[in-house]
């Protein structure tokens, strides 16, 4: 088995050229050549700084606009997720300070500045436990998602098939 990293488009672009045979992606946005099945559901959360007190732990959606983001790069299905929730709002535009190439990065930026980001509530537990970072609850808006499982149309593994199911089971123990 090799694990690739990257974001929704690079791994698409991957599993249709047939370089690998399947990738857990978010997004919204799907290739018809593709074929995505449902695995776990996801919540993104505004985050930043557990000791950034220029905020309170409750705000309305309107005071967003003000704030100082950290964002993933262009091809993020985390960033497509974001933009088309705030859109809805219409919140057509954040003041975006950084752009980072990895949830990792974008954890790493937080902890030690007073800016903020909306991650995977799955991906900062640890941070949250570590009270590293804190997470700020927006009146009336939250972002829901769901990761899929992701292969070529017409692909059959049974390979493929037995590392989703043991995601599967890994998952529903937790």
């Amino acid at each position: 088995m090799n694990l690739i990293c990257g974001n929704t488009g690079k791994i698409q672009e991957l599993v249709r050229s047939g370089q690998i045979d399947f990738g857990i992606v978010e997004g919204e946005n799907h290739d018809t050549r593709l074929h995505y099945e449902k695995f776990v559901k996801d919540e993104l959360v505004l985050v930043t700084n557990a000791n950034n007190k220029e905020i309170q732990d409750t705000i309305n959606i309107e005071q967003i606009k003000h704030l100082p983001f950290v964002e993933r790069e262009p091809g993020s299905g985390t960033q497509e997720v974001i933009k088309n929730a705030l859109a809805k709002q219409e919140i057509h535009s954040l003041k975006i300070t950084s752009v980072l190439g990895s949830t990792e990065s974008i954890k790493s930026y937080l902890t030690y500045s007073s800016h903020f980001a909306f991650l995977s509530i799955h991906a900062i537990s640890h941070q949250l436990l570590e009270n590293q970072l804190r997470i700020i609850e927006i009146d009336g808006f939250s972002i829901n998602r769901w990761f899929y499982f992701m292969s070529r149309q017409g692909f059959q593994s049974k390979t493929n098939q037995k590392i989703q199911n043991l995601f599967l089971e890994q998952y529903n123990q937790k």
